[in-house]
């Protein structure tokens, strides 16, 4: 799989290439319907991590469930301290207004 940048109509797709044969080219594409940051990575892992991580992740786990950020974190805040970025430039209010992913808030 790999992730193509159209920069010029800011658009993604996804490209499935055979393993066996990459030179043929590819054999599907995805044409995703939102722009992807650049630098987008991922890593390939077993089944049975993903299951070992979700048990961790249960409530009463030892790593128990994620919970959503309630302010900065510690090197957000350093930043905004040390004048490096505004809490609008934080949060990726740009021009149109909208922050966050999708019009989200952040």
């Amino acid at each position: 799989m790999a992730l193509l940048n159209h920069l010029d109509v800011l658009r993604n797709d996804i490209l499935i290439f055979d393993a066996l044969d990459v030179g043929k080219g590819p054999v599907a594409a995805i044409h995703l319907p939102v722009k992807l940051r650049l630098g987008l990575h991922g890593n390939f892992i077993e089944q049975r991590e993903i299951e070992e991580w979700a048990e961790r992740r249960k409530e009463g786990g030892d790593v128990g469930p994620a919970r959503a950020a309630r302010g900065l974190l510690p090197w957000q805040r350093r930043m905004v301290e040390r004048g490096e970025v505004s809490l609008e430039g934080l949060r990726g209010v740009g021009a149109s207004g909208v922050d966050g992913v999708n019009g989200n808030g952040v």
